[in-house]
């Protein structure tokens, strides 16, 4: 009997989006300019202080940036409200790089206090990155082939959630540096690390339904609840404003590690039979008593420059570089930002910027403040799409913060 098609193109699209809009709170743009309502513990930490009240208490409750390297969100919002064709179908796996459907997310949500130059922080962070192997893209999308061999090689998943608590402090140096440092004290929460290979025939007809081939799955992960593992940071920054209006920065970020304490390291391999053969079996465990995994660094450029009182230009590049040693990789692009801030309505201060990754569409971001009193609040939107012609960014994030400032 001919196997049917499986057509879940459409369940998988709006499956895809869920997920990767579940995930909670992340990192915003780099680029900071003008006066600012409060700083957040990601950001440059020379900033700290700079154009704002003396006495700051601010939370940040989400900050939300995904992405993937295939589809661009406008795709993604298209086609899961439509009928998949196989036209469609075949474009949307055709876009997938060879290597597989990378997708990525950073997050952090935080409280925290600020007096002068001073600042104090408790935030909870995930960075996750994953690929998916282009045939199982391509096998959701378009159905199985019942003659073809479907490979899962290079299927991967990463995910590190930890508490930080951070301090930081930032103070000039003569009339025209400005230096800033933070220290993070890491609490692990939770870890996972997940690698598949193989290849094989899925087989859906009324007689047989599964997969038949050979698998093998590596995994480390934490079990159980409460706090697995411990780890350390700092963040500098350093500013000079050669006159009153100019200031160009630099900073890195997030040089560190944590070491995840009790993680399981399994091994399972296996022939799997669609008829109800064995599955797969356990060869190798073992648990780690030390698993050092480095944060990704950022490195980052800034320039700002004052027009008027009430408005601002500032431009950013920012480079992260892959965390070294054990544990999965988080893989984030280079990123060119450029913005502009105005504040010539006191109690609404907005922004606008430009956000470029190579090889990717510019894409907008927007943001607006408004203030009453001492209650302080900010909405930012990120990668904004069908800006110059271009409807390909892939990510997608917001950020909303509110802090109480005197």
């Amino acid at each position: 009997m001919r196997a049917e098609r499986v057509h879940w193109g459409r369940v998988f699209v709006g499956t895809l989006l869920a997920a990767l809009l579940a995930v909670a709170p992340a990192l915003a743009s780099a680029v900071r300019v003008g006066p600012e309502i409060f700083s957040t513990p990601g950001e440059n930490p020379v900033n700290i202080g700079v154009g704002q009240p003396t006495f700051r208490f601010a939370f940040l409750p989400g900050d939300v940036d995904i992405a993937n390297n295939a589809w661009s969100i406008f795709e993604i919002g298209k086609y899961l409200n439509e009928h998949l064709t196989e036209e469609v179908k075949e474009k949307l796996v055709q876009q997938i790089p060879s290597g597989g459907l990378d997708m990525r997310w950073h997050s952090w949500s935080s409280v925290g206090l600020g007096f002068a130059g001073f600042s104090t922080d408790a935030s909870i962070r995930t960075l996750g990155d994953g690929r998916l192997a282009k045939d199982l893209a391509d096998l959701v999308l378009n159905g199985n082939d019942p003659n073809r061999h479907y490979t899962v090689d290079g299927t991967e998943v990463g995910a590190a959630a930890f508490g930080d608590v951070s301090v930081g402090f930032a103070f000039n140096i003569g009339p025209s540096f400005r230096v800033g440092g933070r220290y993070h004290r890491l609490m692990g929460i939770g870890y996972l690390e997940a690698e598949a290979e193989g290849s094989g025939i899925l087989h859906y007809t009324d007689e047989k339904t599964g997969f038949e081939g050979e698998m093998a799955l590596d995994a480390r992960y934490i079990w159980g609840s409460g706090l697995h593992g411990d780890g350390t940071a700092f963040d500098l920054g350093v500013a000079w404003h050669p006159n009153e209006n100019l200031a160009l920065s630099f900073a890195v970020m997030d040089l560190g590690h944590i070491t995840w304490h009790d993680v399981y390291s399994e091994r399972y391999e296996g022939k799997l039979d669609a008829d109800g053969g064995p599955a797969l079996e356990l060869v190798e465990k073992e648990v780690i008593s030390g698993l050092k995994w480095t944060l990704p660094r950022r490195f980052e450029v800034s320039l700002g420059y004052r027009v008027s009182p009430t408005l601002h230009l500032g431009g950013s590049y920012t480079r992260t570089v892959h965390g070294t040693g054990e544990g999965f990789t988080y893989r984030e692009p280079d990123r060119i930002e450029a913005a502009l801030h105005w504040s010539g309505l006191a109690f609404l201060p907005v922004g606008v910027g430009v956000s470029y990754v190579p090889g990717e569409a510019v894409s907008l971001t927007g943001e607006a403040g408004l203030r009453l009193g001492p209650v302080r609040t900010r909405l930012r939107l990120e990668k904004i799409e069908a800006v110059f012609g271009g409807q390909d960014d892939k990510a997608v994030g917001f950020t909303f913060d509110l802090g109480i400032v005197f």
